[in-house]
């Protein structure tokens, strides 16, 4: 982490309380959601995503769309994520959001899909499927080759955690980020953390347990944590005082807001 990257981050706490800007600190927040036509309530469209990351002072936002999609409209979703990409290439970067196909999908054509412009791919758990699904596993191939991340929607039950330690084993050159870390069965999220050494826990939670930060970080280490807010659906300021508030250092907070995240994106290679 660099000098000025440090210096900017001291004392987050009380910066959050105050409600200063903390443009410079560089964080990234690596779970969020782009909401077009689905009847959220308020604002949820790329600009006002910037304008939430502006207030709070976040360098950078990795989207993916929220709303619930078929195979036949999965394009239209991810498209208008490519959109908001190409609208805000400094500040907004995205995950290409995966739906579980009948027909197989081949290596190419999942690498050429991700060529459009997407930084990772994202996978539910909510349909059924399990992450290994042949169509859901040629993306995370195609992420292990060119070394990005993949963030799977769990909520701490042992069929998704299986999976993805599974997939961990499998593709050990991906990131993978386990989301809603901790929303059920906390000890077996730091397992996993700790036994496969590409997999993150993503703190993603509207009702985070007192201490969970804390916890995790004893646990495991700062250095396996990331930050992300599921802003459109939650306040991207809300979520970052789950860090802010921990009873971890400074230091420890950048990395989990900022120093893991950069070094994830940091391995991609194209």
């Amino acid at each position: 982490m660099n000098a000025s990257a440090t210096e900017a981050g001291t004392d987050l706490l009380a910066r959050g309380r105050r409600g200063d800007s903390l443009a410079g600190v560089g964080i990234i927040d690596m779970h969020a959601h782009l909401h077009v036509g689905w009847g959220v309530p308020g604002d949820t469209g790329a600009d006002a995503i910037v304008a939430s990351m502006d207030r709070a002072g976040i360098a950078k936002t990795l989207i993916t769309p929220s709303a619930p999609v078929s195979a036949a409209d999965q394009r239209r979703e991810n498209d208008n994520v490519l959109k908001a990409l190409r609208a805000y290439p400094e500040r907004l970067m995205g995950y290409i959001r995966l739906w579980p196909t009948a027909e197989p999908v081949s290596h190419a054509q999942a690498e050429a899909r991700i060529a459009e412009g997407f930084t990772g791919v994202k996978i539910l758990s909510t349909l059924g499927v399990p992450f290994t699904h042949p169509s859901y596993e040629v993306f995370v191939a195609v992420a292990n080759e060119q070394r990005r991340p993949v963030l799977f929607h769990t909520w701490g039950q042992e069929a998704e955690l299986s999976g993805v330690r599974e997939l961990a084993a499998r593709y050990p050159e991906a990131s993978l980020l386990a989301g809603h870390a901790g929303s059920a069965n906390e000890e077996a999220y730091i397992e996993l953390a700790r036994d496969c050494e590409n997999v993150y826990l993503e703190l993603t939670l509207s009702f985070s347990p007192r201490g969970l930060v804390d916890r995790f970080v004893a646990a495991v280490g700062a250095g396996k944590v990331v930050w992300g807010s599921d802003t459109a659906l939650f306040s991207q300021a809300q979520q970052l005082g789950k860090v802010f508030g921990a009873c971890i250092s400074d230091q420890e907070k950048m990395q989990i807001l900022s120093g893991n995240a950069n070094g994830i994106l940091g391995r991609i290679r194209t």
